[in-house]
């Protein structure tokens, strides 16, 4: 047996069967989030992979309707995963997590300033890509009037950066007025 061989291919099967045990985990959470299901996610959210932290972060996201609704520990617990997920190396997790940020009713008062904060230096420091994505969450946390003045500064920024898709991202969409009746 080719030993050069053997371990790579044992090393691929271990990922692929981590890969597979996330989009499980993922899955069972999203459909019936609950606190025993919590610390397999939250594990797998802090994977080597991030293939597999990007699978539990929008699992987690997915399932925060749900847990949102109970406004417990859990709640704030998931909450939590997915601000972290904004600190992640790889960018596809980040702006996973921006997106979900953005889509999501209202953040929590604890990460709040967490969250603006990581705005700002994600904004400043990321490339084209996130930025497009912090400039399009700032838009729709800034629609549903969040409250943080950090939101308007980074919206105002974004119009005049030097990407013309950051820029886009950042235009305040207007519905097309009415027909006159």
């Amino acid at each position: 047996m080719d030993l050069d061989f053997t371990f790579p291919l044992l090393s691929r099967l271990f990922v692929d069967l981590q890969f597979q045990r996330a989009l499980w985990n993922a899955s069972s959470f999203v459909v019936s989030p609950s606190a025993t299901k919590l610390p397999g996610i939250l594990a797998e959210s802090r994977s080597e992979d991030p293939r597999v932290r990007r699978i539990a972060v929008q699992g987690i996201g997915d399932g925060l309707n749900r847990v949102a609704r109970a406004d417990g520990v859990e709640a704030l617990v998931c909450w939590s995963a997915v601000v972290g997920a904004m600190f992640d190396p790889a960018p596809s997790v980040v702006t996973l997590s921006l997106d979900l940020i953005a889509k999501e009713a209202h953040v929590p008062d604890e990460l709040a300033k967490v969250v603006s904060d990581r705005l700002n230096l994600l904004f400043r420091q990321a490339g084209r890509d996130v930025r497009v994505t912090v400039a399009r969450a700032c838009r729709r946390l800034s629609e549903r009037a969040e409250g943080w003045p950090e939101i308007l500064d980074i919206l105002e920024n974004a119009q005049r950066d030097r990407s013309w898709l950051v820029r886009d991202a950042a235009v305040v969409q207007r519905e097309p007025p009415g027909r006159p009746t």
